[in-house]
């Protein structure tokens, strides 16, 4: 049997940030009747702005102004993406759980 192994000549450093996504808890999260196309976008507008570590520092009223919808519908997406264990508060501060969402950069 024959292996063979490249090499890159040039190693390449991306710029971009990235979110891993764990395939499993995410799919079962957009399989449940509960969570809605709107609560994704959401999820998403969170996902490209949250801070290392996970935390959330963005307020509800710019992702409304982001995604052009109510502040409320972003506050009843919030709250059912808690529940479903999505985003979790700890003393004032907003993260996103790791076991969905997990920021990085190369």
């Amino acid at each position: 049997m024959d292996i063979a192994i490249n090499v890159a000549q040039k190693r390449i450093k991306p710029n971009e940030e990235f979110v891993f996504m764990f395939l499993d808890k995410f799919y079962n999260l957009i399989e449940d009747e509960i969570i809605t196309k709107q609560d994704i976008r959401v999820l998403i507008a969170y996902a490209k702005r949250m801070l290392y570590g996970n935390q959330i520092s963005i307020s509800q009223q710019d992702i409304a102004e982001e995604l052009n919808i109510d502040k409320s519908k972003v506050s009843k997406s919030v709250a059912k993406l808690t529940k479903h264990g999505v985003f979790y508060k700890e003393s004032r501060s907003l993260y996103m759980n790791w076991k969905f969402l997990a920021k990085g950069n190369l």
